[in-house]
């Protein structure tokens, strides 16, 4: 049994949108590891994105998270401020990689069916 949580790992990006992957995937052998947004009664899916080309290649140099990417324990929501039909704003703070608390306005985005 591993002892590792997939969250900590650097490769690891949480929801991260495909259409930042085209960006981040540069070389062939990089990867990354994301996640989806679980569906109503759905588990949470994980993806392994890789850059290769025709010819089946091993995984190689993973992608580490950037320096704009925030973690969920960063995060502290405190008031919602309202939603809609794509998802919720709420009043929080943020804690920056310095230590610096900012007070932010937060949105959490609904579950898409695709």
């Amino acid at each position: 049994m591993c002892d590792k949580n997939i969250h900590s790992e650097q490769w690891y990006h949480g929801l991260l949108p495909r259409e930042d992957i085209k960006v981040m995937l540069r070389k062939n052998g990089d990867f990354l590891v994301r996640s989806t947004e679980p569906k109503q009664g759905e588990a949470r899916q994980y993806v392994l994105s890789a850059m290769h080309n025709e010819e089946a290649e091993d995984a190689g140099t993973p992608i580490v998270k950037q320096e704009w990417e925030i973690e969920h324990s960063q995060v502290e929501l405190t008031k919602k401020l309202g939603e809609g039909a794509f998802g919720e704003v709420w009043k929080g703070k943020i804690t920056l990689k310095n230590g610096h608390v900012e007070d932010a306005a937060i949105k959490s985005v609904s579950s898409w069916n695709y």
